[in-house]
C-alpha cells in the first residue's frame, strides 16, 4: 500500500519508504518504537549516556 498508493502519489520520496514501517500488531509496533528510540539515543550526543551535570564551585 506504501509504495503502490503512497508512493505513486508523490506523498513520500522514494528514499524515506524505507523509513516507513506499518504494522497491526501492537506488540510489534511498541518493539519497533523502543529500538528506535533506544538507537537514536545511542547515536546521539555521548552515545546514550545521561548529561553530566557541570561542577559548579562555591
Amino acid at each position: 500500500w506504501v509504495r503502490d498508493v503512497v508512493l505513486a502519489d508523490g506523498k513520500v520520496s522514494p528514499k524515506d519508504v524505507d523509513l516507513l514501517h506499518v504494522t497491526d500488531d501492537l506488540d510489534e509496533a511498541v518493539s519497533i518504537m523502543v529500538g528506535a528510540r533506544k538507537e537514536r539515543a545511542e547515536s546521539g550526543p555521548g552515545g546514550g549516556e545521561p548529561p553530566v551535570e557541570p561542577h559548579r564551585s562555591e
